[in-house]
This record gives structure tokens, C-alpha cells and sequence, in this order.
């Protein structure tokens, strides 16, 4: 039985793409409610985080536990989430406020120097120990030596309004904002800040995401021309899809050989990055936002107060049949 099903999975491994891969629906334990999904994030042990506009949701593969401002949290619409070494869940909120999750109590992040004023879009901790977050509005901001530093554009930054952190291999943050990338290094804890924009060959200033592939590519999420691929080395910019007709990108994830990317317009896409490029689109996914992808290599995506995980292309969902066949399988050969 053991060789059978590997044979079927072989098979299956072989033609998925280009089909309807399994998801699988987790819905949200709420009552009348409705909610939107704004952040996704798993911890080092494993646990998936779901910040929603109506609270934060942990989730061990069988239940979850949900925390609002009755918890401690200073606002409920959590909108980035991320993890320090030492294990701690740091929150960000609409409002601008940062908290943290110790493992016991939900706390708030405060400084001398105040926080945002905006929403928090991302927090990132480089391999520093450095704390960076971004914001919609409100420049982009770094923790270090109990000391909180603002970046906006009287310090070189290309535009205030922020969307995504990576760090690269060799330690510089790249943020994707609405005029650009902005690449940071810090010298004395003093930010030197290289900007590329379409001058220098970008299809499109607004960058959703950015994706280190490895040392010398990265993958780069845009509004308006979707993937685009750049390589350091050669300074060159090239768009995935030439002509973009899928609406606003939203998120990206890389699986293996494939972008997995969510659009406004047509819901969830996976291009297929080899010589024979392909596209795939899946009908019924319009509404997914953000994306993640796991330890185990699922995808994690949001639609409204459910969860949809699959394990990509490698296992086929086959959703119709020959006309007049039943779809009640009682049997497999």
C-alpha cells in the first residue's frame, strides 16, 4: 500500500501544475462578526499568529486563543507581527503604537523619544539585534541602545510611506516605499541610505515587497507592473509579466521555483520561474491578502475571517469530473 500511494503522488508531483492545488479552510472562531486579516506570522516553535482588525489570533493546528485590548493589547486591529531571539512576539498597530507578547502578558513598547503617529506596516529585527518598523505615512523608525531614531525624507529616505524591511545577506535593510527602495546601512548607529528608483531602471516606484532569493537576486513585489526580478550584480530590472493586468499586488512568497502573489483583481497567481514560464490563476481567490509561507513549505493565505493553507502545487485538486461521473469516490486503483 506504502508503494502504491508513492507511485500516486509521483504521478500526481508530475502533473499538478497547471492544476487546482488543495486548500484547506480554517475559519476563525468568531461569532457575528466580521473581520479582516492583516498579518500572518509563525514563530520559531511553530505557532501561526493572525493579526485581524479585531484582535490577535494564536493558532497550534487545533485551536486558538484570542487576545484584545481586554488582554492588554493597545489597540485591536494588529497589523504586523514578528519575533525576537529571545522569543518575545512584538505587535504593530493602526494607530502607530508597538506592544509585545512576553509569553505571559501583553505589553506596551514606550520610549522617550514617543513612536509612530501612523499605521505600522512591518517589524523587522536585523541580525543586529537592531529593532526597525515601518509605517503608512510616517517615515521608518529604528530601536537601538534604548534609543528610538525617524527616518523620513530630510534624512534621504525616497518617501514616508512604508511597506516592507529585508535585510540582505550582506546586512543592509532594503524598505519598499512609495517612491523606491530605500537600502540603509548603519555606521555608529547613524543610517547611510542609498535610494534606486526609475531612474535607475525600476518599472514602478511603489514596492509592496522584497524578496532576497540569494546573494545575487532579488524578487520585487510592485503596485502597478507585479514581479519584478533584479540582480545586484548586473543592476538590472526585469519584469516577470510584461504586460500586468491583474490589479494592485499585495503580497509575494517564494516557494521552491514559484512566486505565489496576491492581486486585487484576480485573486491568488503562481508564476512558474523557469525557461518555460508559465502563470497560473486561481479562480475564487479574489479577496486573499496577505501570504505565508510555513517550515513545512505551505502557503498561508487570509480571506476575511478564514484561513486557507495548501501545500502548493504538488498535490492536485482534480474539481470536476467527466460529464455524467459521480464525485462521490469510494475507490482508488
Amino acid at each position: 500500500m506504502k508503494k502504491l500511494f508513492s507511485y500516486i503522488l509521483i504521478i500526481i508531483a508530475c502533473q499538478a501544475y497547471s492544476q487546482v492545488p488543495f486548500f484547506q479552510t480554517y475559519s476563525l472562531p468568531i461569532k457575528n462578526e466580521t473581520l479582516e486579516i492583516k498579518a500572518l506570522y509563525q514563530d520559531q516553535i511553530g505557532f501561526i499568529w493572525i493579526g485581524t482588525d479585531k484582535g490577535l489570533f494564536k493558532y497550534d493546528g487545533t485551536e486558538y486563543i484570542r487576545y484584545t485590548t481586554k488582554d492588554s493589547l493597545p489597540d485591536n486591529k494588529v497589523t504586523a507581527i514578528a519575533q525576537d531571539s529571545s522569543g518575545r512576539i512584538w505587535l504593530g498597530h493602526s494607530t502607530g503604537q508597538i506592544s509585545y507578547f512576553d509569553g505571559v502578558k501583553i505589553k506596551q513598547f514606550t520610549t522617550l523619544e514617543g513612536t509612530a503617529t501612523k499605521e505600522i506596516s512591518d517589524i523587522h529585527f536585523d541580525g543586529k539585534g537592531v529593532m526597525w518598523f515601518s509605517t503608512l505615512n510616517d517615515g521608518l523608525y529604528y530601536f537601538v541602545n534604548n534609543r528610538l531614531y525617524r527616518l523620513d525624507e530630510i534624512d534621504g529616505m525616497p518617501d514616508i510611506f512604508v511597506y516592507d524591511i529585508e535585510e540582505s545577506p550582506e546586512g543592509k535593510i532594503w524598505v519598499g516605499t512609495d517612491r523606491g527602495i530605500a537600502i540603509i546601512k548603519l555606521i555608529n548607529n547613524q543610517p547611510e541610505i542609498e535610494v534606486m528608483d526609475q531612474k535607475d531602471g525600476l518599472p514602478d516606484n511603489i514596492i509592496k515587497k522584497i524578496i532576497f532569493n540569494n546573494n545575487d537576486m532579488v524578487w520585487l513585489g510592485t503596485e502597478d507592473r507585479g514581479v519584478v526580478q533584479y540582480i545586484p550584480s548586473t543592476k538590472k530590472f526585469k519584469p516577470q509579466i510584461v504586460n500586468w493586468n491583474f490589479g494592485a499586488l499585495q503580497d509575494l512568497a517564494i516557494k521552491q521555483n514559484q512566486l505565489w502573489v496576491t492581486t486585487s483583481e484576480k485573486g491568488l497567481l503562481v508564476l512558474e520561474v523557469n525557461d518555460s514560464f508559465g502563470i497560473q490563476n486561481f479562480h475564487g481567490t479574489v479577496g486573499m491578502a496577505k501570504l505565508l509561507v510555513d517550515k513545512e513549505g505551505n502557503i498561508w493565505s487570509g480571506k476575511k475571517s478564514e484561513l486557507l493553507r495548501t501545500p502548493g502545487t504538488v498535490i492536485e485538486f482534480i474539481e470536476k469530473f467527466d460529464h455524467g461521473m459521480t464525485e462521490n469516490i469510494i475507490a482508488l486503483t
